[in-house]
Order: structure tokens, then sequence, then C-alpha cells
């Protein structure tokens, strides 16, 4: 259980877990000192599955088994909780229930019933285990049948004090435990962890354009900029209250996005906005804000990246294949007199 798990934490100045350090960071480096130290320090914070806390939801060997699952997950769970705690809903880096609902809507986490009723109860529920452990109920929807109102926290004290990284594994453990009939709850616990991270928009911008502007990708777009600089020009100014016509707002990348048939139950219009401000430098961000052709590539990239998902081909390939069978086709469709 938590015990055990601390046990392996010692051997960090040992340097007893440089292959986990490796793979948890992609880096090819031995651990070294303080540095590493500090590194699984922070990765305790998102891998550690306290048995106790949980003992009415999973025994200590089931909490062993999540904390492996979370290892090997551990940076791009980081990455999420990061993006999300720090999103426009709350201005602490503590994960509040709004954002909670956020980051299950963007990953497509079903639930039965009302889902930001759900996440209020789930974190009146981790919020309710701070000072004291509860006695674990009969079912899951009874534990989960919280009294937000009259918790030993509210819903506007859990909000207002949010979830830290710890206190936010344990939500998705009880989350795991509300996924009836798929499998264990070790499987349903992978299952929403995979949710997050294959669906969730949690962008990196600066890990994105260091493989935008790499040699083999900028050598792709190269190719096709004249092109594509017609269909930015194309879309620039098609909104009536544009105040430039040689630059792209918001509502122009919908109507390309629309035109091209890019919006479908996952790449929604909101995904697509939240690319649009994501890719905003930030001096350029605001209500007001409008794409540079420079940023409209960029969002073409991750467009097409994300279209033609294909792990074995190379994403410069990937590119080439989304530009001319996708994008160029379907704005001749719509245009028929542009030539690309």
């Amino acid at each position: 259980g938590v015990g055990a798990w601390r046990q392996v934490l010692n051997y960090v100045s040992q340097g007893a877990l440089a292959s986990l350090l490796k793979k948890a960071r992609g880096s090819v480096n031995q651990p070294t000192g303080g540095e590493d130290t500090r590194f699984f320090a922070n990765m305790a914070e998102y891998t550690t599955v306290n048995a106790d806390r949980l003992r009415d939801v999973i025994t200590p060997e089931v909490a062993a088994e999540m904390q492996t699952i979370l290892s090997e997950k551990f940076m791009y769970i980081k990455k999420v909780y990061l993006h999300y705690a720090r999103g426009p809903v709350g201005a602490s880096d503590l994960m509040s229930a709004d954002e909670m609902v956020s980051l299950m809507e963007s990953s497509k986490i079903s639930t039965k019933g009302n889902t930001k009723q759900l996440a209020e109860t789930l974190i009146a529920r981790v919020k309710s285990s701070g000072s004291e452990l509860m006695p674990p109920s009969p079912s899951s929807m009874a534990r989960l049948s919280v009294d937000v109102s009259t918790s030993p926290r509210s819903s506007r004290d859990s909000q207002q004090g949010g979830c830290c990284p710890s206190e936010f594994i344990e939500v998705l453990v009880r989350l795991a435990d509300t996924r009836k009939g798929e499998g264990t709850i070790v499987d349903r616990f992978e299952g929403v962890l995979d949710d997050i991270i294959y669906n969730a928009n949690a962008m990196d911008v600066v890990e994105f354009r260091k493989a935008v502007y790499s040699p083999l990708m900028q050598s792709a777009l190269n190719t096709f900029q004249k092109s594509l600089f017609k269909i930015y020009k194309l879309y620039c100014g098609t909104e009536e209250s544009s105040r430039n016509k040689n630059s792209m707002t918001a509502k122009d990348f919908q109507m390309l996005a629309s035109d091209c048939k890019f919006i479908d139950s996952v790449m929604t219009r909101n995904v697509l906005q939240s690319l649009f401000d994501g890719l905003q430098d930030e001096e350029d961000a605001g209500g007001d804000a409008e794409m540079s052709f420079r940023e409209f590539l960029e969002a073409i990239v991750a467009v097409g990246l994300f279209k033609c998902p294909h792990p074995l081909y190379p994403p410069e390939q990937r590119m080439k294949q989304f530009i001319t069978t996708i994008l160029f086709q379907r704005v001749r469709a719509r245009h028929p007199k542009v030539k690309l």
C-alpha cells in the first residue's frame, strides 16, 4: 500500500529507479542526486494512491497496481492536471469542480446524470476525507450520493480550495468506481486515464512549436506554402466585422473548418477555439485576437496530425497526406475557381 510505495521512493538516492526515471521523462541520462530527488518527490504527488483514504473502494494490493499504472503515465497526467487546474475558471493552481467538469467533458468521459453534480460530489467526498477517514458504505452510488450542502466541506468550499494533485488522483479512482460493468476497478481506472490522456486538450505550445519548426516539417510545409497562403487569404476577413482583412479571426478559422468538414464529435468548435486561442502569441491574446499566417500554419499542422493520426507514419508524411488529400480537395470542392 502507501507504506510500500514510500519505501520504493526511499531508493531514489541510491539510483535504484533509473529505468523508471528514463521512461517517465524520456531521458537517457542516469539519475543524479538532488535533481532526481525533487523529480521523484513531484512524481509521488501524481502517482501515490492512498489505500487508507480509499479503503471503501480499493484494497492495498489494488492501490499498488494503480500506482504502477500511474508511474508509467506520470508525465501525461501531470501535464493534463496543470493545464486544467490553471484554466480560466479558477485563479489557483488547484483543480476546482468546474475545471474538473471541463476536463471530463474534453476527455469524453461519459457519466450517468449531471456531470457537474458528479464532479462536485466526487470532490466533496475527497475533501471530506481530509480530516478523518469515512467508514465504507454498502454501495458505490450510496457513497457518491453525499449531500454536497451538508458535507464537511460544501461545494463552494471545494471549488475555492480545489484539489491538489494527490486529491485529483483520488477523484479519478472514485470516478472509475462509478463505471460499473467495465471490468475490474483497475481496468476502469486505466480506462479513465487513457480517456484523459488521449482526448483532453492539454496543449504544450512550446513543445508543439519545436515539432512544427523541425527541418523535416518545415520542408514539407514549404512545398505547399504558396497554396496554403492562398487558402489563408481566401478566409481572411470573411467575418463582416473583421477590422483587418489581412489576418484571420476565430470565426474565419471556424468557417474554414466548417467548409472542410473538420468539425465532428471529437474536433468540436470548442476544441478549434481552444486551438486558435492556444496558438496566439501572448501579446496578441484577447477578445479581438487574430491569427497570423505563421500561426495559421501551426494550426494546420495541429489539425492535420489530429486528422491523420497513423502512428507508423512520420509527422511530415502525415502532414503531406492531410494537405493533399483532405485540405486541398475540400477547399477546391467549396471554391472551384481557386487554383491550389
